[in-house]
């Protein structure tokens, strides 16, 4: 079932957000340092990842086929945001960069399933 996208979000990338949110505490990246620390956002963040975790939520994978831009639009505009991020927010970039990877994953399941119902 999982040959071309993860189904619900994987470990590393719920790993990477959490490993985020400490390296914006360490570092106070734009004064977030003790908002992260809060215990209703943490309690809020692990509900969230826990539930992505174990959903039907197809998430993108990196298993490129070839390298043209068609059929790989998703992970090359991903792939480009990503380092325009780390370059810009540098610590403060790994929280950021998992949910855009949740907001594309959305994007391309819905995206599919609207391409799926047209053609029905």
């Amino acid at each position: 079932r999982q040959t071309e996208s993860f189904i619900g979000l994987n470990t590393p990338s719920s790993t990477m957000f959490v490993t985020g949110l400490m390296l914006i505490y360490h570092f106070d990246s734009f004064g977030l340092g003790e908002w992260v620390i809060n215990p209703i956002f943490l309690s809020i963040v692990i509900l969230v990842l826990s539930f992505l975790q174990v959903s039907e939520l197809p998430m993108f994978s990196f298993k490129f086929k070839h390298t043209k831009w068609r059929g790989n639009e998703i992970r090359f505009a991903f792939l480009i945001l990503v380092a325009v991020l780390l370059i810009l927010l540098q610590e403060a970039a790994f929280s950021v960069i998992i949910l855009l990877y949740i907001v594309f994953s959305v994007y391309a399941h819905l995206r599919g399933n609207k391409k799926a119902a047209e053609l029905n």
